[in-house]
């Protein structure tokens, strides 16, 4: 039975793991995660099963998603002596990433 190569690289190359499997079954990548600044690993830009040739296979990342507060906002107004809340809002990295044609929910 014909065996195969198959190489995992990170997004800049680098080899992290390589290793044969015979023709037609799948490859488990047994190396360490994946890294890459400011991003997250989330899989690989080819299917794992089912392997009929020599393959080069690239970790995927996208954008890390940060929860942490980015924009707070409060409007005031004076009476007299005294300074009533008229109107606030909390806006959250989560929601900054919705579409723009999106309203932001307060």
């Amino acid at each position: 039975m014909e065996e195969y190569i198959v190489i995992f690289v990170n997004y800049d190359g680098k080899e992290l793991y390589k290793t044969t499997v015979k023709s037609g079954e799948d490859v488990t990548y047994k190396g360490p995660t994946p890294s890459k600044p400011e991003e997250v690993f989330v899989g690989w830009n080819k299917p794992l099963t089912n392997i009929t040739d020599n393959l080069i296979i690239t970790a995927v990342f996208e954008k890390a998603k940060d929860s942490s507060l980015k924009l707070a906002a409060i409007a005031f107004e004076k009476k007299d002596k005294d300074i009533d809340v008229i109107d606030s809002a909390v806006i959250s990295n989560e929601d900054l990433h919705k579409h723009k044609e999106t309203d932001i929910e307060r």
